[in-house]
Formats: structure tokens, sequence, C-alpha cells
């Protein structure tokens, strides 16, 4: 019979779970039980004497009390876990191996692997230093864990050389960049390490975004080290800027990535490899007599490591960031313009002062206990989405938008990467269990720069009442940051679950940003208005598919779904005066030059309800950028990048700026922001328009009519004359100009 398995985490936060609660950590007495089955876990035959364990763990006391103090230890062990998982006799303490599941030990097995599959399982393995945060104070511990960080951060570098050298084994790119992230993130000047991750992201995600983090890179050496990037990185860059990708890839690449300099011994993956680091290990650059990296330089380079899903900085311009700059230029950081407070949104008309001490904060997704149960994820996804929504309308936070949020469901998290990833000052966790009638809510307020939680509470209702537990959990989280909470407001969308289920499940289709994901989501809202006509959300779901199938104009009739989506929101609102969304989406249709002054005053109304709101930040960016206030408009843009840094719609307001470029005459940075949206979104006609009127007005016409066909095919039926005025927005405009330009006489 197979014994139920015991897991045990040791990369990033250290945690053990039972096998009947996979979700739910068993929380040990004190930290020195965590120790004891942290250095069996990795020891040969899961073993030790207890003679070597009271000298690791106790080893200032007299031999007696450290005996004595073990012996304490182990007892609390056994009150804890499972019968038969931990065992013991007069010598020797032993984990039994078919009982336990140990990521670090697994992670360090397959890193070494050259299958696919093998590779991609010690990716999702690697979610953090080894023991990171654990802290014992016993000096023959911390060396231990210094030695086996040592060894799992090479098994780590090798993995991702294997990724660099081997794309055949990558069955996940956005896992690799994952990956190289989180090895970067350990110590972020090691410069061999850089070198794999702009290999990767020149490979993923394209020549621009690699020479942005070594941009970024270049500038963090000279801050820190006052030194400039080894000739190898330099030799790397100028051929990757002289080079095609795709050739650069499979050419320079597989020759200059010699970087981590991996022994036989380092990387042999049997039980040896958990012993103390014997062999001196090539440390990386560094003035040792510079003060270790504070948390902001951290910050800002951890931000550097998702270009991939913002390709922005919060101290950076969004102007900056994206350029493809000289080839042999580094820009500092420190010589860019920065926001005094990244998380104080731009100034717009009207808007009432926010106040001070802003608390940046993500509400990641709840996770059911329910194994497969659909009922509970489905709860547990609209409770997520009703504590981000209430959090977002409270002024004094800025919470991370869901779509952000989203992105890291299901997926092993290291809360300290993660708050550098976001510049949040908390996460906030939770589970849901669905039972009978009872639906029991657990949460926790984690401080991602300590991993230690703030505030945890348990909130239990019958009959599924989410809005009742959203209150209180909501109620007792602000009390607990010590704000003033504004009163909240439990608005029930429906009494008909069923209906306000439907209507979630379409509001999820309708943030994929393509045309099957909005027929979707419009047959999901009807089907919902079919079971409750009163829903509000539907009827606001229906309003944002016009609103955007008119606006991404997906269709040849972008008027008509305007006029319809206007005459929906206009009355949702009578019925609900401050429904955000509604603002929103009727902004979003109004945002043509007759009607933009109310299509901003709609958006500064959603901004007023929900300060958090990312899009609508994004579509005064673009409103202003069109009106002639091309810079501000820029930071509104580049505002919700950082509020949302993942987001699907990221394609959008990547136009967004490109049109902005085109208005300033960078016709090379529009290209390079157009050609950003595009490799993210392909079907999104509008980033092709604008790469078709940034080439024409850069003079290059035959680059200019090769995309002028792509963007026929979006719309097939149209004549040459008529693809500016579909695509062209204002006829006053360097857009409309470069489609002219375009699609006029072949000669030109």
């Amino acid at each position: 019979m197979t014994l139920p398995v015991m897991r045990l985490r040791l990369l990033g936060r250290f945690g053990v779970t039972a096998p009947d609660s996979e979700s739910t950590s068993i929380q040990l007495p004190t930290r020195k039980t965590g120790a004891v089955l942290a250095y069996l876990g990795m020891s040969r035959d899961y073993a030790a004497s207890r003679e070597e364990l009271a000298a690791l763990l106790w080893g200032g006391c007299t031999d007696q009390q450290a005996r004595q103090s073990l012996r304490q230890a182990l007892a609390l062990l056994r009150k804890e876990l499972a019968p038969d998982v931990f065992i013991t006799d007069t010598k020797i303490v032993r984990l039994d191996p078919a009982s336990w599941s140990i990521d670090a030990r697994e992670f360090a097995t397959f890193a070494c692997a050259q299958s696919a599959e093998e590779l991609a399982r010690a990716a999702r393995f690697f979610t953090g230093d080894f023991l990171s945060g654990f802290i014992l104070e016993e000096e023959a511990f911390e060396e231990w864990v210094g030695g086996q960080r040592t060894h799992l951060q090479h098994a780590a570098a090798q993995l991702c050389e294997t990724f660099v050298r081997r794309p055949d084994l990558v069955i996940d790119p956005n896992q690799a960049l994952a990956a190289i992230d989180q090895l970067m993130a350990l110590d972020p000047l090691r410069e061999d390490w850089h070198r794999l991750a702009i290999a990767l992201y020149a490979r993923y995600r394209g020549k621009n975004e690699a020479l942005s983090r070594a941009s970024a890179f270049a500038g963090l050496l000279q801050r820190e080290l006052g030194v400039t990037p080894e000739r190898e990185t330099r030799m790397m860059l100028e051929n990757l800027r002289s080079a095609d990708v795709a050739d650069w890839v499979n050419g320079p690449l597989q020759d200059a990535q010699h970087s981590t300099n991996l022994s036989p011994a380092e990387s042999n993956p049997d039980a040896s490899a958990f012993a103390p680091a014997t062999t001196p290990v090539a440390a990386p650059r560094r003035n040792f007599l510079t003060p270790r990296l504070d948390g902001m330089t951290l910050a800002a380079l951890a931000l550097a490591g998702i270009l991939v899903a913002a390709g922005t900085f919060a101290s950076e311009s969004l102007h900056t960031i994206l350029r493809l700059g000289p080839a042999s230029s580094f820009q500092s950081p420190a010589a860019l313009g920065a926001l005094p407070d990244p998380w104080r949104s731009p100034a717009v008309a009207h808007e009432a002062q926010l106040p001070k001490g802003i608390t940046p904060i993500v509400v990641l997704p709840f996770a059911s206990l329910g194994g497969n149960d659909e009922p509970g994820q489905l709860i547990a996804d609209m409770l997520t989405d009703d504590l981000t929504n209430t959090l977002s309308r409270i002024p004094s936070f800025r919470v991370i938008s869901r779509q952000t949020a989203h992105s890291y469901q299901n997926q092993a998290i290291d809360v300290a990467k993660l708050g550098t990833e976001l510049q949040v000052r908390y996460v906030l966790e939770g589970s849901v269990r669905l039972q009978d009638d009872n639906l029991r809510v657990n949460v926790e307020l984690i401080n991602p720069v300590t991993r230690l939680s703030v505030w945890s509470g348990r909130v239990e209702r019958r009959g599924a009442d989410r809005q009742g537990v959203r209150d209180e959990i909501v109620s007792r989280l602000a009390r607990e940051l010590q704000f003033e909470v504004l009163p909240i407001e439990s608005q029930r969308l429906s009494n008909d679950f069923d209906a306000d289920a439907l209507a979630y499940r379409g509001w999820a289709a309708l943030s994929q940003v393509n045309l099957e994901g909005y027929k979707q989501a419009l047959a999901l809202f009807n089907k919902a208005l079919e079971r409750d006509p009163n829903t509000l959300s539907a009827q606001v779901g229906i309003g944002a598919y016009h609103a955007r199938m008119g606006a991404q104009v997906l269709d040849t009739d972008p008027a008509g779904h305007r006029n319809k989506a206007e005459a929906i929101l206009r009355q949702v609102l009578v019925r609900d005066p401050e429904s955000s969304q509604a603002h929103f989406y009727l902004a979003l249709a109004l945002n043509r030059l007759p009607t933009l002054p109310e299509a901003l005053q709609h958006l500064e109304r959603a901004i007023r309800i929900d300060p958090s709101d990312a899009s609508a930040h994004a579509q005064i960016g673009n409103g202003l950028i069109r009106s002639g206030k091309v810079s501000e408009g820029l930071e509104h843009v580049r505002y919700a990048m950082l509020l949302s840094p993942r987001d699907p719609i990221m394609p959008v307001w990547l136009e967004f700026a490109g049109n902005a470029e085109l208005e300033l005459g960078d016709y090379r940075e529009a290209i390079a922001l157009f050609d950003r949206s595009i490799a993210i979104n392909p079907g999104y006609p509008r980033s092709w328009a604008g790469l078709v009127a940034a080439y024409a007005l850069a003079n290059e016409p035959a680059e200019a009519r090769r995309f002028a066909a792509q963007l026929k095919t979006f719309a097939p039926n149209l004549e040459n004359d008529d693809m500016p005025r579909q695509f062209g927005r204002s006829e006053n405009s360097k857009l409309h100009e470069g489609l002219m330009l375009a699609f006029g006489s072949p000669e030109r």
C-alpha cells in the first residue's frame, strides 16, 4: 500500500503540508523543528544521528542541554506529523523516503535531466532560494544552509543554460523566463546569469526587451560597483543589435553562453550533491566596499525582469524604457526622470487630492480546497474579484489589477520575489472550502519583505454568503492596517446565484481580448439575463462588449457598436450612478473627438470611484494623447502599466504609446512599440495600422506596403481609400497621415 505523501517546501518560504490538505500548511511549534526536517530531508538516506543534529542546532549548549533540547523538538514533531513519516530510535532520526516529497531534492534531480517534461518540473519547483528568510543564528546550521544554496543555485543556472542551448526542451517559454528571473533575484549582480537572461528574452520576447534588460543591468552595475559590463556581455549585445534575432539565437548565442562554468561534480544530481560545498565557487564580480543592495535597488532590478509583461519601470519614462538605443550606449536609470511617488496617480482635471501614505497591495487568486470541485473554485474566483473590487474603492489602497493577479493562479509563488516584481507592500492570500451549505474562508496578509504574516483570520458563513464574507474580511483587514475605512457598499448584483455566476464567466471571457472571447462573453451575458433580467453585471457586460468591438474595430460596423454601448450604459448609470465599470465603458464608447470631453469626464469619475482602475488611466492617457497633450497622456499610460503589468489589454496600451511617439515624430520608437504590441496579440488590427503608418512616415515605403497587406486581412472588403478612415482615428493625427501615405498611389 502506498503511503500518503507529506510535502516539504524548502525552496522559497519554508512549509510543510499534509496529504489531506495540500493547500494548508502545518504550523510547526518552533523554528528548530523545521530545521530538523530540512536537514533530514536533504541528507543522504533522509537520516542523521542524534549527535549530528544536536551539534548542528544547539552547538552553543552543553552536550546534555543539546540532547535534551533535541528530545523536546522530536517530541513536538511527533505530535504534529502523521504517523510513520518520522522515525526515531536511540541513535538515528529518519524521514521515511516513501512518505515525503521534498521540492529542493526533486529540483536538484530534475534540473540536470535531459527530458523536456523533467526540466519543466524542475522549473516549477524553483520558487526561490533554499530556506529563504529562514534564520536560526546557529553557526553550523547557517554554514550548512550556505552550502545547500550554492549547489542549488548551480543547479538552477544549469537548468537555465539548458533552456538557452536546447530550445527544443522548452515546453513553456514563460516557464523558462520565470526560472531565469527567479535565479537573478538571488544575486542581481551575477553577470553570467544576466547573459543567460538576455539570451532567453531575445529568443522569446524579442530584441527590444533583451536590450532593455541589458540597459537596466548596466545602470545597476554603474551605481553599485562603478563598472561597465564585461567584454563578453558587450560582445554578446553587439551581435544581438546587428543580427536578426532568429539567426542570433541559433548562431552566436550557441557559442557565447559558457557562463555558468559548472564542473561535473557540481552538476551531479545524486545524493552527494547535498553535502556542503567543498569546491571553490566562482563569485560574481563585486566591490566588497559597496554596501548590500537596498530594497529599492532590488525592486528596480526585479521590475526589469517583468519587461516581458509591462515594458516599463516605475522610475523610468515609457519613452526611454521601450527605446532601442544606440549600439554602444547603456542608459543609467538614475539619469532618467522618475516620479517622486510611483503610486500617486497622474493628475487629471477635477481630480481630488489623494491621501498620503498610499498602500500598494495585491490580492492573489484564492484557492479552492475542494480539489476539482468546480462550484468551490468558482466561489473562490468570485470572492477574489469581490475583494479586489472593494479594496480598490478605498482611496488609500492601490490594488494591482485582477488581470495581473490572475496570471499567478496555480503557480508556486515566492512572496518576496512577487513583492519586488509588483512593488507591493502587502500580499493577500486566501483559500475557500465549500462543504454542503457551509462556506469557510481562510485569509492571510503577508509582508513580502519579511515573508511574515501580518494578519490572518477565518470567516465562516452558511448559505455560501460570499458578500457577507467579503465585508467581514475587508473590514477586519482595514482595521489591521489601521486605516479609516470608507463605508463598504454591499450591493448584491442578483439574488440568483446562477445568473451571477454566468455574468462572472462572461467577464472572464471578455478578458481574452480577441473576437472569439468577446462572442463567448456576449452569449454568457445574454444567458445571465435570461435567468434574471435585473442582473446588472450582465447588462454592463453587454455594454462593454459593444464598446470594445467599436473601439478595437473588430468588424466593419464600429459606429453601430458604439451607439449600442452608449444606449445600454446610460441606462445602467440611471440604476447605479456609482458603477465604475459603466462609466469606463461609456467613456470607451464616447472616445471620439466630438465627444472626447464627455468621455474624459466619465473616466475621471471611474477613477474617483476606483483609484486602482488601470484601464481608466490608460484611456485617459489615450484621450490626452489624441487631444494634443502627448506627454501628459504618456504618464497615464505608464501608470496603467504599473498597476497591471501582466494585463491582457497590454497590446492596446502599447498601441496608445506608439501613437504618442508618432505624434512626437519618433518613428523608430513607435515601430518598437507597435512591434511589441503585435508580438503579444497579432489579432489586434490597430497595432498593424500603427506599424504601417510609422514605416510610411519614416520613408520606408516597401515596409509600409508589406504591413499594409497584413492590415488588409482585417478588412478585406474595404478599398484602399477606406482604410485610413477605418483605422486612422482623427484625420489630423500622424496615424491618419501615415495611412494615407501607405494606401495612396503606388508610386508613393
